[in-house]
């Protein structure tokens, strides 16, 4: 390690001799680490759990409290369990040593001490810790994948079995032995076709939150005019929204704004979301789609009166596979991974998304994305 890394690298030394401390701290001061002190075990083992310095140099025969006492109370405490420690000590027998290691510290450095042994043995400890600590972030984060694959395949499996037996089973119908229907058969084949739709968007949520999770979302970012996106979402999610007799109006008083974005993202984002709004909102109703500039932001919002979301459902709302327990109005069916997308997507362009809600008043969708050029994205 460099003197500059070491400056913040915090270091506590545990020893009842003033000397003992003087000397080492003096050797790791001149060597960039920040140093901590206490002359007794149990001073030392409040400042331990408040500080969590990332090593602990500790003298094993103290009044009072030894060091091996002190070593096991650091290593009961889930704080503090993981702080690597080096014994200080003149003994010299073995045994000694071995009760060390056994009591759970890393490593002995006897006295009187030598500045490049306790350096070199300090450096090695830091490093070994972080490595450590990096592996068991690195493993959470592949039990996290993990699972998450776990809940890909059963909700793949899940969800995609009920359509598939509706494609069987309707398919059958039309190929009963008998005079042809013409009515009967070509609402069968609109069902195998909404079956097939509902299919296809469950396969490609799937796809990219797995893709998003797996840190290899792409934004092809170009200046954009954010008012002609929303625009466009709003007029296709008019004519979507007829059958229904829901209005889907915008809001629109921001001026020109460009952003550097994905267009075929933030289109996503936005057929998501006002698609949400209009699946849970009832007839005769209006989702209102807004746009306005907040200094270095662009502010959208896509509001419904629909029946809301309970507060204690807000929350999880993000989650991959959280559905809430407001029902849709026409049957529409959800993967449950579409706000999910939308966070990812939002926070990639270095954005932000929120849900407010009302009971029996309806939801409003927020997001922000930034203006200013410089403000990085992903």
């Amino acid at each position: 390690m460099s003197d500059k890394a070491n400056d913040k690298v915090n270091v506590f030394l545990v020893d009842d001799t003033p000397e003992n401390l003087g000397l080492l701290s003096g050797i790791l001061r001149a060597a960039g680490y920040t140093v901590r002190m206490a002359d007794s075990g149990r001073r030392a083992l409040a400042m331990i759990e408040s500080l969590l310095p990332e090593l602990v140099m500790l003298d094993i025969t103290m009044p009072e409290m030894d060091g091996f006492e002190v070593c096991r109370e650091l290593k009961s405490k889930p704080s503090t369990s993981g702080i690597p420690v080096i014994f200080i000590s003149a003994l010299s027998d073995p045994l000694d040593k071995v009760k060390a290691f056994k009591t759970g510290g890393v490593d002995y450095v006897t006295k009187p001490f030598d500045a490049d042994e306790v350096l070199a043995r300090v450096e090695t400890q830091i490093r070994l810790d972080r490595l450590r600590r990096e592996m068991e972030a690195k493993n959470r984060e592949l039990a996290r994948l993990d699972e998450l694959k776990n809940r890909f395949v059963g909700i793949a499996a899940h969800d995609l079995r009920t359509p598939l037996t509706a494609l069987i089973g309707y398919s059958e119908v039309i190929l009963e032995p008998g005079p042809a229907d013409q009515a009967r058969d070509h609402d069968m084949v609109k069902r195998i076709q909404r079956a097939a739709f509902f299919m296809l968007r469950l396969v490609n949520d799937l796809l990219d939150l797995s893709a998003i999770e797996a840190g290899s979302i792409r934004l092809d970012l170009a200046p954009t005019d954010l008012r002609e996106i929303l625009r466009s979402s709003v007029e296709l999610h008019g004519t979507l929204a007829a059958p229904k007799r829901i209005a889907v109006e915008l809001q629109d008083d921001a001026g020109p704004l460009l952003a550097r974005v994905d267009e075929v993202k933030l289109e996503q984002v936005l057929g998501n979301l006002v698609g949400n709004a209009i699946k849970f909102s009832a007839p005769g109703t209006r989702v209102r789609v807004s746009l306005r500039r907040d200094g270095d932001w662009a502010r959208f919002a896509v509001e419904d009166q629909g029946p809301g979301v309970p507060a204690h459902e807000l929350e999880r709302m993000f989650e991959p596979f959280q559905t809430t327990s407001v029902k849709s109005t026409a049957g529409e069916k959800s993967t449950g991974l579409g706000l999910a997308i939308v966070k990812k997507i939002v926070v990639a362009h270095g954005g932000e998304v929120r849900a407010e809600s009302v009971v029996g008043r309806g939801t409003t969708f927020h997001f922000s994305l930034p203006l200013d050029p410089s403000r990085p994205n992903g």
